[in-house]
């Protein structure tokens, strides 16, 4: 073979040069999407939280109307919520768990007032023609004339009591997950 003029040692048998035989490049391991943490989509994540939020309102609402308040509407709120800010926004970041959180701490009074509305309208409705839309609009002034806000702030106090006790790990659980 001919060396063209260029001086064997300084080649290796590659072709390259011997100094740079002594630069190692870095192993690069394996990324798998699974491991891969996007950042969700706050505002759209938020769309979802509160629609999916509506979901667990109704459960909310059923187990009211068959006369009890239990963590199992709370619970149902949340996992809604985190479920619906999971599909329309991605993964929850922590920014995106404090907005859940909120979503739900509203929806939790939500729930207990439209509950409360639709227990009043099952009552009007038996003595005249009355609107779903209507005892929405006038619960609030229909628990103070019936002398009955006291226990409208009790029925809410305990529903987020009970749907904090019932989601606390799920919560928590959440903001792990967002870091």
């Amino acid at each position: 073979m001919e060396n063209n003029g260029l001086n064997t040692n300084e080649f290796g048998q590659d072709g390259m040069m011997g100094e740079m035989n002594q630069y190692q490049i870095p192993q690069q391991e394996n990324v798998y999407m699974s491991d891969v943490k996007e950042k969700g989509n706050v505002l759209m994540g938020a769309i979802g939280a509160l629609v999916g939020s509506l979901i667990g309102v109704v459960i909310w609402m059923l187990i009211y109307h068959l006369g009890f308040i239990a963590a199992i509407g709370g619970i149902a709120i949340v996992f809604f919520a985190m479920k619906g800010y999971e599909m329309m926004g991605g993964n929850i970041t922590t920014k995106g768990a404090a907005v859940v959180l909120i979503i739900c701490v509203i929806m939790v009074y939500v729930a207990n007032y439209l509950s409360w509305s639709m227990e009043i309208y099952f009552e009007l409705e038996r003595v005249g023609s009355v609107s779903f839309g209507e005892v929405i609009r006038y619960t609030r002034d229909i628990v103070k004339e019936a002398d009955l806000y006291g226990d409208y702030l009790k029925d809410l106090i305990l529903g987020f009591v009970l749907s904090a006790l019932g989601v606390s790990g799920m919560i928590k659980n959440m903001f792990y997950a967002a870091k």
